[in-house]
């Protein structure tokens, strides 16, 4: 029997180090099943390559009989190519299997340009990984191996059957975070450019998969004992049930928080179109204090494009009903996409400064990020704009419809990149906070708001005025040249 270690692979990031719920997931469901298993999470422990190959090391040498299994993002590609290159020039013996949306999304890529790796789990990976630890010779259902022919895998629909995820951090690292949740997988929506139908069309199966309120409440009640708190994310892709058309699941789940008798705390996430009001006050009644919600734009056509299936209206009723009952809307917004002209982008900023008071925005300069595997990817060549290969990795370049949109975007991006982390070290704690945000805490938000608005709607002057250069390259000379002010 092969032992396994799973690895969070080290990187840079603005956000804060948080549990590895698929990572941790793995791990319960291998340790369940009587598999020596260990996590080493390089990123929330905050240690850099040398010291993790160290500690594969170290672990290798007791057990050589060792499956290494990666979770990489498209932020830690480098790492993963260097931990996996030393492994199999020190180690040849071990198998290497990486799995997660990344490399779900680029599993042909991966075993094609790197040797060193064995082994993909593709989508859902419990009963994959832990099948592959039992026999890896065998052709296992959803995985991916060189000349051997893919089976898909059904997917888990009831995730009672799973054990808890592994909390393998201990509390003294957690004592700024919430703790993670999951409630189901999967989305019922097709949005185009998101990767989450995608990942879970690897496996065979409805669009969610769930879990009971009982068996969800006790996990609830043992973390609690354990750790001592009350603040919770719940990580769903999407936390409402396209299958529970009475809600149910909801009226059940507050009914059995309200007779724990402690006030709770939960972030999660929704598409604005399921916010009804009597689910935002069950919401209240829950404990929830922030919602995800996708706005994404307030340009109708770039919502077609989306596939969306909503309006702006709908992002606009979802964010007041949330401010009615006293939850912060997370609105996710993508502020410049390829098909914007100078009017959409203007309706975008104005939606912005609409709803900065009360809702919390990532950094506005965001964008699309274009993937070969999502569906918006064929729309964007009907319209001529991918200008590279269809497959390259990680992401897929294209063009702006309207080129003055894309001069604004440069701009604003490195006006933006010059106090990133500030402004994330604030907004990381109104996203998922313990405890109620502090007005000292809105106020910097919303002064960095106020900042970046104006200067996104300085940039807009200039570009209709015309005194923007064309530049492929924006130096500090260049920007401060234009005398902008906030």
């Amino acid at each position: 029997m092969y032992s396994v270690t799973l690895v969070n692979l080290p990187t840079s990031s603005l956000r804060k180090p948080a549990e590895h719920s698929g990572i941790a997931s793995l791990h319960a469901y291998l340790f369940s099943k009587g598999i020596d298993v260990a996590i080493i999470d390089a990123y929330a422990n905050n240690i850099d390559i040398e010291e993790c190959w160290l500690l594969l090391k170290q672990r290798i040498d007791r057990h050589p009989r060792m499956i290494v299994g990666f979770s990489p993002f498209v932020t830690s590609v480098n790492e993963l190519i260097t931990l996996g290159e030393r492994i199999k020039n020190n180690f040849p013996d071990v198998l290497i299997i990486v799995g997660g949306h990344f490399a779900t999304f680029h599993k042909e890529y991966l075993l094609r340009e790197y040797l060193w790796l064995d082994a993909v789990v593709v989508g859902e990976g419990e009963c994959s990984l832990y099948e592959y630890t039992v026999s890896p010779s065998s052709n296992i259902p959803g995985v991916l191996k060189r000349n051997t022919p893919f089976i898909p895998r059904p997917r888990i629909r009831n995730l009672d059957i799973l054990p808890y995820q592994t909390r393998y951090l201990p509390p003294e690292k957690l004592k700024d975070e919430p703790l993670s949740l999951v409630t189901s997988k999967g989305c019922y929506a097709a949005c185009t450019f998101c990767s989450i139908p995608t990942f879970y069309r690897n496996n065979t199966g409805s669009a969610q998969s769930v879990r009971s309120v009982d068996h969800l409440m006790s996990e609830i009640k043992a973390l609690i004992q354990l750790y001592q708190k009350n603040s919770f994310k719940i990580v769903d892709d999407n936390f409402f049930r396209i299958t529970d058309k009475n809600d149910q699941f909801l009226v059940d789940l507050v009914a059995e928080i309200k007779k724990l008798g402690i006030d709770l705390i939960f972030r999660l996430s929704a598409r604005p179109n399921d916010l009804t009001e009597s689910r935002v006050k069950l919401l209240k009644e829950m404990g929830t204090n922030v919602v995800a919600i996708g706005g994404e734009s307030a340009h109708e056509d770039s919502l077609v494009l989306f596939n969306k299936r909503l309006t702006v209206a709908d992002s606009k009723r979802a964010a007041r009903v949330l401010k009615k009952y006293g939850i912060t809307p997370l609105m996710n917004f993508i502020t410049f996409d390829p098909i914007l002209d100078i009017d959409g982008l203007k309706l975008n900023l104005e939606f912005i400064k609409e709803h900065m008071t009360f809702c919390v925005f990532h950094r506005i300069n965001s964008h699309l990020w274009l993937r070969s595997t999502d569906p918006i990817l064929q729309r964007l060549v009907d319209l001529g704009l991918v200008t590279g290969d269809i497959n390259s990795f990680p992401y897929v370049s294209y063009s702006y419809k309207h080129p003055e949109v894309f001069l604004i975007k440069k701009y604003f991006d490195y006006y933006c990149a010059q106090n990133m982390r500030d402004y994330y070290a604030v907004v990381e704690t109104l996203m998922a906070p313990n405890e109620p945000p502090t007005d000292k805490t809105w106020k910097k938000y919303h002064e960095f708001m106020i900042q970046d608005t104006k200067m996104l709607e300085q940039l807009i002057k200039r570009c209709e005025e015309g005194t923007l250069k064309e530049t492929d390259i924006i130096t500090k000379e260049l920007f401060d040249d234009l005398r902008l002010f906030v």
